[in-house]
């Protein structure tokens, strides 16, 4: 069980617990729940374009929700992956106004960045029997968008490709992302093993990748890491297998100098898996990390030497995403299809912010200023669905389709 691939494993066996029409059908052009019988079809039919396909990342910037299809389906000797892309809505009517084909397979990942949003595609897996463990087949890349065309563009502007390392290696599926707050680096973490890969997002010059990641571990082992922007020139590394996060000098790409370097953030003696990681600039604690399988969020005090671990807050059934909100945690649940919330400074459990219809298994999450309010928006991974939550009134607003 590892990162970026246990948040897809744990929906889709969540999904398994629901009717057959629960399940997504990303080439069809349908959503899930409305699958026809073979009378409803004309052969000469053909099927527009789906609005989405199997969603998981969002990002909102510049008036427009940015949402990463993976666009996979299950085919008699596994996972099938067609081809992705990055859908776009318009937030002023909540309309889609775009769909952009990805060059590489499988993006997850889409990540605001000024004028910018920068897309990550993880590539396609296979599973190896023999060894019992998941393996990257095919490439990765990190594509930009530009927000200034993103109702008009029909390719990404920049493809920065991610190379598996090999036939047989574990060195690959880059599935978790950050950039650098000055916009010019991204950071992504394998999701088969302990490496992290760094590209120049402005020259597209791969500076760590497959021949030559940053290695938290050993790279024959399989792991999944997560990453997160820190402190100034400290970029945070969570391992799923390990229970670890680390702190990388991003100046070096090289452990940072002490309070920092590496931590236990465990929970029981088990394997807790480390999904995801949430950092604020000011206040304490400043990072907060979620555990998948402890159904756990742990908070993190850095900055007064030796850092101090604490749990905040019990999580849902199957949690994938922490997010910030001001003072607030929120906790995307994608079993109890809901986004929960604590108080940080008080550690109150403040009950549920959203609600979502049986089976969504919401996936992602994103927190923007719009209309003079917070909205929450929330990907809907088996739904096939985008929905706007105002995080205030407590209530579902809008949702494509």
């Amino acid at each position: 069980m590892f990162r970026r691939l246990v948040g897809v494993l744990i929906v889709l066996v969540l999904a398994g617990c629901e009717t057959e029409k629960s399940q997504p059908f990303p080439d069809s052009g349908l959503a899930g729940g409305d699958v026809p019988g073979a009378s409803d079809v004309s052969p000469d039919a053909v099927a527009s374009p789906p609005t989405f396909a199997a969603p998981e990342g969002v990002a909102v910037v510049g008036g427009y929700a940015f949402v990463a299809n993976a666009a996979y389906r299950f085919g008699d000797n596994g996972t099938v992956f067609d081809e992705g892309f990055v859908t776009v809505v318009r937030l002023n009517d909540f309309q889609v106004v775009n769909r952009i084909p990805t060059t590489a397979k499988n993006p997850q990942v889409v990540v605001a960045s000024g004028g910018q949003v920068v897309v990550l595609c993880s590539g396609e897996t296979t599973w190896d029997q023999t060894a019992g463990v998941i393996r990257p087949v095919s490439d990765g890349a990190v594509e930009v968008l530009e927000v200034s065309s993103a109702a008009t563009a029909t390719a990404p502007t920049r493809v920065i490709p991610l190379p598996v390392a090999g036939s047989g290696s574990l060195i690959g599926y880059p599935s978790s992302l950050v950039v650098t707050p000055d916009g010019r680096v991204a950071y992504a973490g394998s999701g088969t093993t302990a490496a992290v890969f760094k590209v120049d997002l402005q020259t597209g010059q791969v500076l760590r990748g497959s021949d030559n990641p940053i290695t938290l571990g050993d790279l024959a082992v399989q792991d999944s890491l997560t990453v997160e922007n820190g402190p100034p020139d400290i970029l945070f590394v969570g391992s799923f297998n390990r229970d670890l996060v680390f702190a990388l000098d991003t100046g070096s790409d090289a452990p940072a100098a002490a309070p920092f370097q590496q931590m236990d953030a465990g929970k029981t003696a088990d394997m807790d898996g480390v999904l995801d990681l949430a950092y604020r600039s000011q206040g304490t604690p400043d990072l907060f990390v979620l555990l998948g399988l402890a159904n756990a969020v742990q908070s993190v005090t850095t900055v007064q030497g030796q850092a101090s671990v604490k749990t905040l807050a019990t999580t849902g059934l199957y949690p994938n995403r922490i997010a910030l909100w001001g003072g607030t945690l929120l906790i995307l649940n994608s079993g109890d299809n809901n986004v929960t919330a604590v108080d940080i400074a008080t550690r109150q459990d403040l009950g549920a912010v959203a609600v979502f219809p049986a089976g969504a298994n919401p996936y992602d999450m994103a927190v923007a200023e719009w209309g003079g309010r917070t909205m929450l928006y929330v990907t809907g991974l088996v739904s096939n669905t985008l929905y706007e939550v105002d995080l205030q009134a407590k209530t579902v607003t809008r949702q494509v389709p």
